[in-house]
């Protein structure tokens, strides 16, 4: 009996911690003070903002190479194999780009935002920026998402 309760408690706290229902000084961030809360979001911002030079650096590199191989292109044949190519490659760096910020930002993101939310005036909320950390599909905005942790860190007394 005591086993099956033990269980059960178990099972309870895992459907809590599913459903965002513990408490938030159990968190990592949460025990955090203002100030190494906002030293946090603030590296993350300046690790995101270098994660988007890079990649708009290598796309200027690529822009350039395709400007070059399509005026090098003689045929309208040659032009529209460039063209697939240009968009082809375009295509898998932007699923690259998008894979990486969901591996290695998305989630830090998201808890940051929350917890500094948690601490600020409810009118701190932008409803824009705030839906596009779930889904930014483009370098602009994962920008965003950088600018509005940025205002949230500074907003934080």
């Amino acid at each position: 009996m005591i086993q099956r309760l033990e269980y059960k408690e178990g099972q309870l706290a895992e459907y809590r911690e599913r459903l965002k229902l513990l408490p938030t000084d159990q968190t990592s961030y949460s025990r955090l003070a203002n100030k190494e809360l906002r030293e946090r979001a603030t590296n993350l911002v300046a690790n995101v903002r270098q994660f988007l030079r890079q990649w708009s650096e290598q796309d200027l590199v690529s822009m350039f190479s395709q400007q070059a191989a399509m005026s090098g292109a003689k045929t309208e044949e040659e032009r529209n194999r460039v063209w697939q190519n240009q968009t082809k490659d375009m295509m898998l760096k932007s699923s690259r780009r998008n894979a990486e910020y969901d591996k290695r930002f998305k989630v830090e993101t998201i808890v940051l935002r929350d917890e500094l939310l948690s601490r600020l005036p409810t009118e701190s909320k932008n409803e824009h920026a705030y839906s596009m950390y779930e889904h930014p599909t483009n370098p602009i905005g994962m920008g965003m998402v950088a600018d509005d942790l940025e205002r949230l860190a500074k907003l934080l007394p």
